[in-house]
């Protein structure tokens, strides 16, 4: 008399070592590649609007960090900012106003920000990898030119 095994159940036990796998090397790090990109556009947008603003005030405001501190102040109390958890002390500027290059062109002004983007979910993977264990630094650099302040 031959003894057959049930065919109902058998893919409980697979199950376990699937998931593991699908929520270790797939879903966490999906996660986290969805908040880098989500900190990237963040990131670009404030580089765009601090840019926008130093363009429309004097040369002294712009240098002194008056303007890019109101900025900051404001965007990152918006709530894209708040779930990304960008404090200040990860956002950093620097505002250069260089002379014209020739006759006829406007002054410009350039702002490079960078922003210390950290991870959503921090992974416990051995290799310090940016973007899943460690904060990634993201740079953008954008020139406009200035309007005529009195």
């Amino acid at each position: 008399m031959k003894i057959f095994r049930k065919r109902k159940g058998s893919t409980i036990a697979e199950t376990g070592p699937a998931l593991f796998v699908f929520l270790l090397l797939i879903f966490f790090p999906l996660v986290d590649l969805i908040g880098l990109g989500l900190s990237f556009s963040c990131a670009w947008y404030l580089n765009h609007m601090v840019t926008r603003e130093l363009a429309c005030r004097t040369q002294a405001e712009g240098l002194s960090g008056q303007v890019a501190n109101e900025v900051n102040t404001n965007y990152l109390r918006s709530g894209l900012a708040l779930f990304l958890h960008i404090t200040p002390a990860d956002v950093q500027h620097q505002i250069q106003y260089p002379a014209a290059a020739a006759v006829g062109l406007p002054p410009t002004v350039i702002c490079r920000t960078t922003v210390n983007a950290r991870p959503m979910l921090v992974l416990p993977l051995p290799p310090n990898c940016p973007g899943l264990n460690l904060p990634m630094p993201l740079s953008f650099q954008s020139e406009r030119p200035r309007e005529e302040t009195r």
